[in-house]
């Protein structure tokens, strides 16, 4: 499977938001702790000659480096210069994040990441890369693990990304990860790529034999949808026919991806049982909460049965969703809705 379009524009949505109004970059800039002034602009001078440079991206250090030249304060701890630079990302200027493993990596150009990242999610057969060719010859077992069964070993990384530093591979795979493209998986330097998931029937047919042999219920009770639409298009409706679904409601492609992917990254740090996975449809255990996803595309709809009397997982899943819209479609708007009882229909 190819990367996305929605995918590739919800990377480049980081750094290429649309500018917000004046009260509210006077709100942003509150918010980040810094005040938006007109001395600001230097340092943005200074980084778009960088990028005219050639270099997509600048390590936290050089941006200290620049904002001192410039004769800004970068503050104690560099506090000041991190308020500016998440303010700077709020504007859709750059990338920037505040977190263990990205906070030394400023990305000044997003396609640096989506052109990265095509060369692990795409359509294998149909792109005939020399990166590709390179790991088969040299990394045949990793290469099998990873056209086959979705699993990406860091020892390929060398071959997929010869041009980058091993140091800069890894603050890739801390993006990809942060954007829910790759999922590191509890067998140390393997990441699950959910968009590489097989897709086919015989695949998802086995998860359904096995959700049926473990005791899946089959009452309605048990099930509800995830339905999904832009901003105030289903807004506060009591009920939904399955044409207005269609026609009002929008699922981005892509989207079912990354919600897997976190609901195996929360799997894993509860102990559950290891998830069984195709691209549309899975079996997932947070803790002893087993539960099955299944992407409804034709819906613009995620569903959720319950293998278990419990409404916990449904529950967090409803969170984990959200974490993909905020960090990625923040227009995207989800609600949560349970089938009409058979006798209302």
């Amino acid at each position: 499977m190819a990367l996305d379009e929605e995918t590739a524009n919800a990377i480049r949505a980081a750094a290429a938001a649309a500018k917000p109004a004046r009260k509210e970059l006077q709100r942003l800039a509150k918010l980040c702790g810094i005040k938006a002034n007109q001395k600001n602009t230097v340092i943005i001078d200074e980084l778009k000659k960088v990028l005219a440079s050639g270099q997509p991206t600048v390590s936290f250090s050089r941006a200290v480096e620049l904002a001192s030249s410039v004769g800004l304060p970068v503050g104690a701890n560099h506090t000041q210069l991190r308020a500016l630079l998440r303010f700077l990302h709020q504007l859709g200027i750059l990338m920037y994040f505040n977190e263990p493993g990205l906070d030394d990596v400023i990305v000044l150009d997003p396609q640096w990441l989506v052109t990265a990242a095509t060369k692990i999610i795409c359509e294998f057969t149909i792109h005939d890369l020399e990166e590709h060719r390179v790991a088969q010859r040299t990394k045949k077992k990793s290469w099998n693990a990873l056209v086959r069964s979705a699993e990406l070993n860091v020892d390929l990384l060398s071959a997929l990304w010869p041009q980058h530093s091993e140091e800069t591979q890894v603050q890739l795979l801390h993006l990809m990860t942060k954007f829910g493209l790759i999922v590191p998986q509890r067998t140390q330097s393997v990441f699950l790529v959910p968009a590489l998931l097989t897709d086919s029937a015989e695949k998802v047919e086995s998860l359904y034999r096995l959700a049926k042999a473990g005791g899946s219920p089959a009452d309605v009770q048990y099930t509800a949808y995830f339905v999904f639409s832009l901003q105030d298009q289903l807004e506060d409706t009591q009920a939904l026919d399955i044409l207005t679904l269609r026609t009002d409601g929008f699922l981005p492609t892509g989207f079912f991806p990354r919600v897997l992917g976190k609901c195996v990254s929360w799997a894993q740090s509860t102990h559950g049982a290891p998830a069984q996975l195709t691209q549309g449809t899975a079996i997932i255990s947070f803790g002893g909460d087993r539960f099955m996803l299944n992407e409804l595309p034709e819906w613009n709809a995620i569903r959720i049965v319950l293998l278990q009397d419990n409404v916990l997982a449904a529950e967090r899943v409803s969170g984990l969703i959200q974490e993909v819209i905020n960090e990625c479609m923040p227009h995207l708007c989800c609600q949560l809705m349970l089938p009409a009882p058979p006798s209302s229909r």
